[in-house]
């Protein structure tokens, strides 16, 4: 891999990272934090993916490319949608929905990193 992208794929790995992580809505202590840290995370989602599109992969990468910019475009709705909530009791409904919405990114982000030979990401 060139080295101009493997400082962008690092770089969307950082944003991605940002961006998400269990713990999200459970830290937050009341809604308008809530509403403004699932803002901000759903807008580091979509940088992350206008950054992914933006980079050259290898024709078999592009594939799980797609897909990654898909579960990611529907996880930035959904919270964009929690952040809507007018209640923390709302808000911590959508703990288990946006913590599933995870699962595919990372799962996406997984099989991108070790098609590209980079390690896996770290899981802290």
């Amino acid at each position: 891999m060139r080295g101009p992208v493997r400082v962008a794929v690092t770089g969307c790995a950082i944003l991605l990272a940002a961006g998400c992580g269990s713990g999200t809505v459970s830290a937050l202590d009341h809604t308008s934090a809530a509403e403004a840290d699932l803002r901000a995370a759903a807008a580091t989602e979509r940088r992350f993916d206008t950054l992914l599109l933006g980079i050259a992969f290898p024709a078999g990468t592009e594939p799980v490319i797609r897909l990654l910019h898909t579960v990611n475009q529907q996880r930035a709705q959904l919270t964009v949608t929690a952040a809507a909530s007018t209640s923390l009791q709302q808000l911590h409904g959508y703990e288990q929905r946006l913590d599933t919405a995870n699962e595919p990114v990372e799962q996406a982000v997984r099989a991108i990193r070790s098609q590209l030979g980079l390690p896996p990401p770290d899981t802290s």
